[in-house]
């Protein structure tokens, strides 16, 4: 995921880039961290703004072996919309795709290694709990 920052419909700079990765149990994450960034991320921002700034948030649990399908993705923006219509809104917030993924996404991944019932589920949520919500400034 990456998140750009806009001014006047301009592309200003990349603020944070949220990368997930799986690896081998007897693989150092730590050791992953710098080849991500110089044969992903720096391939990938090539003509995009930058600076010091940028927000890297890595997440090398590795807990999952295959990930959620594109049918997987669309079941988990409509739940998002029913969430939100059931508590009145006709908008979703994050906190309602927070709320359903893990009911959502959790049968269709693959767990890395033997789970117990709901070692998935925690899982996800743990995982969502420490990617912060995209927000937008609406007033300028």
């Amino acid at each position: 995921m990456v998140i750009v920052e806009y001014e006047d419909d301009r592309p200003v700079r990349v603020a944070r880039i949220v990368v997930s990765f799986q690896h081998a149990p007897e693989v150092d994450p730590t050791d992953l961290t710098e080849l991500i960034w110089q044969n992903v991320i720096l391939s990938a921002l090539k003509g995009m703004p930058y600076d010091d700034s940028l927000e890297l948030i890595l997440n090398p649990g590795g807990h999952f072996v295959l990930g959620v399908s594109t049918r997987g993705a669309i079941a988990l923006y409509k739940a998002s919309q029913v969430t939100a219509a059931l508590a009145g809104r006709d908008y979703v917030l994050p906190e309602d795709v927070r709320y359903v993924a893990p009911y959502v996404l959790c049968h269709r991944v693959t767990f890395n290694g033997p789970a117990r019932t709901g070692d998935i589920e925690e899982t996800f949520s743990r995982l969502l709990a420490e990617v912060p919500a995209p927000l937008e400034n609406i007033r300028q």
